[in-house]
C-alpha cells in the first residue's frame, strides 16, 4: 500500500495488536519494509491512550509552549544516539572489569552514521550490531534494541535509581542524600566493594529483565544476543553498574554522550559538569533532535 492507504488501513490491523478500545487511542506508524513479499508490509505500529496524550500536551500549554511533537522516550533515546554517531567515552569490554581504566579502553565503529558521513561506505564490510540502549531512569529502565536505524525490541523494566539508592541505604546505614552521591559515583568515605557487591545485587534484575527481550530476537531467528549495550539516565553513573553488564553479556559497554556532537553556550550548565551531566540529558536531546512533519 501506499502512504496514505495504509493510514487509511492502519485502524483496523491495529485493533488486533492494542489491548484497548479503538477509540480511545492514537495511532502512529512508519514504514520499515514496502514490500517482504506475498503482497505484505511491515510497519511499526505506535498506540497511546488520548488521555494521557491530551495529559502530557496540557502540561505544556500551562508551561507556555505550544506542543509539535510526542514522542516515545525510547525513540529520543535512539535519534540522540545515532545524531551522536558513536561514542565519546571508553568503553568497557567484558573481562575488563576489574583492570585499569585505560586498559579497558576499546576503539568502536558506530552503528549509526552522521548525515556527514553518508556518503561514506567505509564501513560496509562491518557486520550490522544489535545495540540496547539502557536508560536507567528514577524508578524504570527503558530497554530499546535497535540494528541499522530500526527498533527490534522495547520494553520497561520495573527497576531504576531509586531501586539502587534505598539499597545504598539500608546495607550501608547512609542518609538518602549521601546514597544519593555514591549512586553518583562519589565513593569517598563508603566501602567501595560493598557499593559494587550492592549494584551487581541490584543489577542483576537488569540482567534478568533483559533476558525475555533476548529470547525473543533468538527465537525470532533475529540474532543470538546483542553486540553492544549503551547506558543513559540517572543509572549510568552507578559505580560498577556498566562493567557488571559487559561481563554478564560478555560484550563492550559504554556510557551514551549525547552532547558530544553538539554546540552550546559555555556556562549554560553552571557549576555542573556538563560530561556527567551528559547521560541525563539522552532523551531531552533525542526529542529536540526531531522535526516536525505535517501528516
Amino acid at each position: 500500500m501506499s502512504q496514505e492507504d495504509a493510514r487509511e488501513a492502519i485502524y483496523w490491523e491495529a485493533e488486533q495488536h492494542v489491548p484497548f478500545d479503538i477509540d480511545d487511542i492514537t495511532l502512529d506508524f512508519q514504514i520499515l519494509q514496502p514490500d517482504i513479499g506475498a503482497g505484505q508490509m511491515e510497519l511499526l505500529l505506535v498506540a497511546a491512550k488520548k488521555e494521557r496524550i491530551l495529559n502530557w500536551a496540557d502540561l505544556i500549554r500551562d508551561a507556555g509552549f505550544r506542543p509539535a511533537i510526542i514522542d516515545v522516550a525510547s525513540f529520543a533515546n535512539q535519534n540522540a544516539w545515532e545524531f551522536g554517531g558513536g561514542n565519546a567515552q571508553p568503553a568497557i569490554v567484558a573481562g575488563d572489569a576489574d583492570e585499569d581504566a585505560a586498559d579497558g579502553v576499546d576503539t568502536l565503529e558506530p552503528f549509526g552514521e552522521s548525515d556527514a558521513d553518508a556518503g561514506d561506505d567505509s564501513d560496509d564490510d562491518c557486520p550490522s550490531e544489535f545495540v540496547a540502549l539502557l536508560d536507567v531512569g528514577g524508578g524504570v529502565t527503558n530497554v530499546h534494541i535497535v540494528r541499522d536505524g530500526v527498533p527490534y525490541f522495547t520494553r520497561d523494566l520495573p527497576i531504576g535509581v531509586a531501586h539502587f539508592i534505598e539499597e545504598f541505604q539500608k546495607q550501608l546505614g547512609l542518609t538518602y542524600e549521601t546514597a544519593q552521591d555514591v549512586a553518583r559515583g562519589h565513593l569517598d568515605d563508603v566501602d567501595s566493594q560493598l557499593v559494587a557487591d550492592i549494584v551487581h545485587s541490584v543489577g542483576s534484575e537488569i540482567y534478568q529483565g533483559l533476558e525475555p527481550s533476548l529470547s525473543y530476537l533468538k527465537t525470532s531467528g533475529e540474532a543470538e544476543g546483542i553486540d553492544r549495550i549503551v547506558l543513559s539516565g540517572g543509572g549510568a553513573h552507578l559505580p560498577g553498574l556498566r562493567e557488571y553488564l559487559a561481563d554478564s553479556y560478555g560484550v563492550p559497554s559504554e556510557v551514551a554522550d549525547p552532547l558530544a556532537n553538539l554546540d552550546y553556550a559555555s556556562g549554560m550548565f553552571g557549576e555542573e559538569v556538563p560530561a556527567e551531566l551528559s547521560p541525563l540529558l539522552t532523551v531531552t536531546v533525542g526529542l529536540a533532535l526531531r522535526e516536525a512533519v505535517e501528516a
